[in-house]
């Protein structure tokens, strides 16, 4: 009765379901994450809070904290004319109908499925209200059951959409030659000058991967962005999780570990010192390029756009390479910048969070500890695309004369890699010692069993070989990994 209460002053207030028309906003934004491209608003006749998401970049820039909009709960939809939906919902705070983001679209899901009623290797992306969790039935209920714990200014779709992140270029591997059709006319010289191209990484998320595998596996979407917070919500998350796995295999709950990126590993590292393994039900911590010792670019977050501003200085390029590749590389980074905020200066090495979870710190009996940490600081190459010479060579086809135009990229090693090719002031953005964000040192924890990876922050999020790892880790004896005298995976 409450619930429905509740819902019905919802759209008196915010609006009916077949339009948002209303004569004055029922809602206003209280923060914006331009990184996350999420926006947090509350319900002015209740106060209830909310996020949704501002796909479209521009209309992101021109939002504020103080700004009136107006919602429709029941088609989770905003809209910032009263008119116009725009944006997508993506949770509510208690007592509201919430939904998570469009999670797992067409792959098996069942919207407000019940978890109990989910059939094996389904998924509901009901659960968990408001923080717009995600929880799918492995087809294996005597694999572990998994939950994961995404890092700060980032959501569900860490785990799901891993493109989420922006951080996709493929500096891996050199763009290939474009080939720009029939033209009337030759060319010659520069056709452009900008990133390395960017992957598919959405295929490769860690969701699908792990309940391909059998695993039961949920998670959710933490509230932004202090430490505290995300704590509180993951706290619900476990009690919920622990519940629903043994509501599903009430004869013999399937064991629980608890995999985290960033500083989700630290969120993990909390819940453990302060509430142990739940009786033996939690058996293992995996956590993947977590800042355990801190970050020093939290503490001087100005170095990652100005160390990439410096590169281009000394470098001796025409202005009509250096200009484009300049402002690629300085947009590239600065939404590293805009990341530092209250809840990252969290993680720097003196923080309150960080010395409170190493102070006497120790292993919690019965639990497994692996933690995993990168040192390749590598997040784009800068290319430039030249035309061929055959584009100036004129091609015959019976009596039509016509130009070929194509273009082959050459990497201007002046100014990349980024953010190798930067004044490193900080380790994390050393090659060899950081993955951009977090030190490989700062990753361990030293009863746990380490490796170190080359690869960089957001890679982890979408790297195959990794994702195999962590299966093998948690298959049991049949595929063991034993802890070398250094304490390393072999």
């Amino acid at each position: 009765m409450k619930k429905a209460l509740l819902m019905l002053l919802l759209i008196l207030f915010c609006g009916l379901p077949a339009a948002f028309a209303q004569p004055a906003p029922c809602c206003t934004i209280t923060a914006v994450n331009a990184r996350a491209a999420t926006v947090s608003a509350k319900v002015n006749s209740t106060g209830q809070s909310f996020e949704f998401r501002v796909s479209n970049a521009k209309l992101l820039a021109g939002l504020h904290p103080g700004q009136g909009v107006y919602a429709n709960f029941k088609t989770q939809q905003v809209s910032l004319d009263g008119r116009t939906a725009c944006c997508e919902i993506l949770n509510l705070s208690p007592g509201g109908q919430t939904r998570s983001p469009g999670l797992l679209a067409g792959k098996g899901t069942v919207a407000g499925t019940s978890v109990q009623s989910l059939q094996p290797g389904k998924c509901t992306h009901s659960w968990l209200p408001p923080y717009g969790g995600v929880f799918c039935r492995g087809k294996d209920g005597s694999r572990p059951a998994i939950l994961l714990v995404h890092g700060l200014h980032q959501t569900a779709e860490t785990w799901t959409k891993p493109s989420s992140t922006g951080y996709t270029y493929d500096f891996r591997h050199t763009p290939p030659e474009k080939d720009l059709g029939k033209h009337s006319a030759p060319n010659v010289g520069l056709y452009k000058a900008g990133p390395s191209e960017l992957l598919n990484v959405d295929p490769l998320n860690w969701l699908d991967y792990l309940v391909a595998q059998g695993f039961t596996v949920a998670t959710w979407s933490q509230p932004c962005c202090n430490f505290e917070k995300a704590y509180d919500s993951a706290k619900r998350a476990l009690a919920q999780f622990t519940d629903d796995v043994a509501a599903l295999y009430p004869t013999a709950p399937p064991p629980i570990a608890l995999v985290g990126h960033s500083r989700g590993g630290l969120v993990i590292h909390k819940l453990l010192r302060e509430q142990g393994s739940l009786g033996g039900r939690i058996r293992w911590m995996i956590t993947i390029h977590s800042p355990h010792h801190g970050s020093l670019v939290a503490k001087t977050p100005e170095v990652l756009v100005n160390d990439a501003e410096k590169v281009f200085d000394g470098a001796n390029l025409p202005s009509a390479v250096k200009g484009p590749l300049r402002e690629a590389a300085i947009k590239i980074v600065s939404p590293m910048h805009q990341l530092i905020d209250d809840g990252s200066k969290e993680l720097a090495p003196d923080s309150p969070v960080i010395t409170g979870l190493l102070n006497g710190d120790a292993a919690v009996p019965g639990v497994q500890y692996y933690t995993f940490g990168g040192t390749n600081p590598m997040i784009v190459r800068l290319y430039t695309w030249l035309f061929t010479p055959e584009s100036a060579v004129p091609q015959y086809k019976n009596l039509e004369q016509y130009f070929h135009w194509k273009a082959k990229p050459a990497e201007v090693g002046l100014v990349s890699p980024l953010l190798d090719r930067a004044k490193a002031v900080v380790p994390e953005m050393k090659a060899g010692q950081g993955d951009t964000l977090v030190t490989d040192a700062s990753a361990r924890l030293s009863y746990s069993i380490h490796e170190t990876d080359q690869l960089n922050h957001a890679e982890v999020l979408w790297d195959r070989p990794l994702q195999e790892k962590v299966a093998r880790i948690l298959s049991g004896p049949s595929q063991p990994i034993h802890a070398g005298k250094t304490g390393e995976m072999r």
